[in-house]
């Protein structure tokens, strides 16, 4: 599946208009995107904002115009998909971080360079789990050790191993 066909379906299931209008929004947005390999495939769902000030430390919101469709407006992209009241989340983490491809397809890892408190982890992976962003083995690691593991990258889950990955 192309680019364009996965963001013209993600955007069917969604709204109520024509495939051709689907064709023509996806083609839009891959283009205005397909420069920034940093804006994933599924991002082209969320709503598009346009902002006046973009020098202000935060987006307050007498600073947003208004939602946008128009892409040459568009200087922000924010959580919530179109035509929903659902969100994705993405974060603007002011720290270093690595996203690292697990051994299984279109899983990852996050590692992100901040200490915590043992107190501030156990509430983090309450929360990620309570709002089902990390599986019931990762809430049961903690429990049990309180500590989380990973595989390293190059260490393989075996075949017979059980996916308790969070469903959507």
């Amino acid at each position: 599946m192309t680019i364009v066909e996965e963001v013209s379906r993600q955007l069917r299931d969604i709204h109520s208009e024509s495939p051709d209008t689907f064709e023509a929004m996806a083609q839009a947005m891959v283009e205005r995107f397909a420069p920034e390999p940093d804006v994933p495939v599924f991002a082209m769902t969320h709503q598009l904002v346009e902002c006046k000030n973009l020098d202000e430390s935060e987006y307050h919101h007498e600073n947003i115009n208004s939602d946008t469709d128009d892409l040459e407006k568009a200087n922000l992209i924010s959580s919530k998909i179109k035509g929903t009241t659902r969100h994705r989340p993405i974060l603007d983490i002011d720290f270093p971080a690595a996203l690292i491809p697990s051994s299984t397809e279109g899983h990852s890892h996050l590692y992100l360079d901040k200490e915590l408190t043992e107190d501030d982890m156990g509430k983090l992976v309450q929360t990620l789990w309570e709002v089902g962003l990390i599986a019931d083995g990762n809430l049961n690691q903690w429990h049990r050790s309180k500590r989380l593991f990973l595989r390293l990258p190059w260490v393989k889950k075996s075949k017979d191993a059980k996916d308790d990955s969070p469903k959507a």
